[in-house]
């Protein structure tokens, strides 16, 4: 997967989107319409900060199976939807989601789908695979994925959260201390909000490539 971004433009106030995005993200906000007195820079709130940083990182959610989070002892899974489990507004269900999803619950897992979305595409969802769904939950915002786990009665360490957006899925996993896995989009088409939160995203995927690749270069020189 490509990680590359064109360079910025400034806005008016003189923040580039990225800026934007990440001050709308101190606000509370998650469509980075924010007027900001200062910039607040990615490196400052993002890529510095752990809550972004994935446990897993795979680049299809099939790829994740039960032996693998069995052996980091988790026992429930918080589920995104949208270019997560299916395309964003996709109702096609095929037979390998089914049968992924049925392998966690034969297994003893608890499992619900969490999403920004609405109860309309949300519910015909949950009820075609057997699991809960919420919808609104308004990730990164906290509220109502801590009502799940404590009805669940599991410890936050032991509940992956699953997703394909560091900003909302990854974030909103790391503050409960959950175990977080990031997710390759299914696809392109996305909600309009998403779509900028996205140049945020990408910026922090590629600090963090460059930081891994830095921190393998040191270990490799270090063995030999």
């Amino acid at each position: 997967m490509s990680l590359g971004i064109k360079p910025l433009r400034q806005n008016a106030s003189g923040l580039s989107k990225v800026q934007w995005v990440v001050r709308g993200l101190k606000r509370g906000k998650t469509n980075g319409i924010v007027k900001a007195s200062r910039a607040v820079s990615i490196e400052k709130y993002g890529v510095s900060s752990v809550r972004l940083r994935p446990d897993l990182f795979v680049a299809s959610l099939l790829q994740i199976d039960v032996d693998t989070l069995a052996k980091e002892e988790i026992k429930g899974v918080l589920c995104d939807l949208d270019n997560t489990m299916l395309p964003y507004n996709e109702m096609n269900i095929n037979q390998a989601l089914a049968q992924w999803v049925n392998g966690f619950l034969g297994n003893g897992f608890r499992f619900a789908i969490v999403s920004n979305n609405h109860v309309p595409r949300v519910l015909p969802v949950a009820e075609a695979l057997h699991v809960a769904g919420y919808a609104d939950v308004h990730k990164p915002f906290v509220r109502i994925l801590r009502d799940i786990i404590k009805s669940w009665e599991i410890p936050p360490k032991q509940i992956a959260v699953i997703g394909d957006q560091l900003f909302t899925d990854v974030m909103a996993g790391n503050r409960l201390g959950c175990y977080t896995v990031l997710v390759t989009p299914l696809t392109n088409v996305e909600f309009a909000g998403t779509r900028l939160m996205r140049i945020a995203e990408r910026r922090t995927l590629q600090h963090m490539q460059r930081t891994y690749a830095e921190k393998n270069r040191t270990a490799t020189n270090h063995l030999g």
